[in-house]
C-alpha cells in the first residue's frame, strides 16, 4: 500500500503552517534589526531544522504507530463504513 498520497498532504500542510508568519518571523525580524542579517539567518536555519527534525519524527512515529496496531484496520473498516 502506498502512502504517498498521504505523506504529501502533511508535508504540504506543514510547508503552508511554515511559511505562514508567526513567532518565528517575529523571532527572525527582531535578530535582522538588532544584530544584522548574519544573525538572522543563522536564526532562520536553526528554526527551520527544528522544524525538519519535527516533522520527521512526528510523521515517522505515527506511521509506525499504523504499522504495529492491529487496531488500525478494525477503526479504518469502521471508517469506511459511515
Amino acid at each position: 500500500m502506498s502512502y504517498w498520497p498521504e505523506f504529501l498532504l502533511v508535508a504540504s500542510v506543514h510547508f503552508v503552517a511554515v511559511a505562514s508568519p508567526g513567532p518565528d518571523f517575529a523571532i527572525v525580524l527582531r535578530y535582522a534589526v538588532r544584530y544584522g542579517v548574519k544573525v538572522a539567518l543563522a536564526a532562520s536555519v536553526g528554526i527551520g531544522l527544528g522544524i525538519l527534525i519535527h516533522v520527521a519524527y512526528s510523521l515517522l512515529g505515527i506511521g509506525l504507530l499504523l504499522q504495529t496496531t492491529p487496531i488500525k484496520f478494525s477503526i479504518q473498516s469502521v471508517c469506511m463504513h459511515i
